[in-house]
């Protein structure tokens, strides 16, 4: 029971993190007013964004699903966030390094 409740936890971190991500795509191309990330985003690091989103939910719902193939999309959105983030325009936002990392290692010591 508890590792179930464990599980569901940590693909809600995911997800949410993931949700996350759709703001900085939608703030490099401008749908709506983002108030949450005061610099400008370009629009291909908008693009990692969204595929790092994207990534991201996928991994959460492999790992609910028990499939052992989430590592593959955690790498590849580990990789993009990292790419993401390299951009000058993102000091602001690495803060998310660490918080990255724990999830990371959770899922890879699962």
């Amino acid at each position: 029971m508890k590792k179930v409740m464990l599980k569901s936890i940590l693909a809600i971190i995911i997800l949410m993190h993931g949700l996350i991500h759709f703001i900085g795509f939608a703030k490099a191309f401008n749908y709506g007013r983002i108030t949450q990330i005061s610099n400008e985003i370009s629009k291909p690091i908008g693009m990692f964004w969204l595929l790092t989103a994207l990534l991201l939910i996928a991994t959460a719902i492999l790992f609910l699903l028990k499939k052992h193939c989430f590592s593959i999309p955690l790498i590849s959105a580990a990789i993009l966030h990292v790419l993401s983030s390299i951009d000058k325009i993102q000091k602001k936002i690495r803060f998310t390094y660490k918080p990255n990392k724990i999830h990371q290692c959770a899922l890879f010591l699962w």
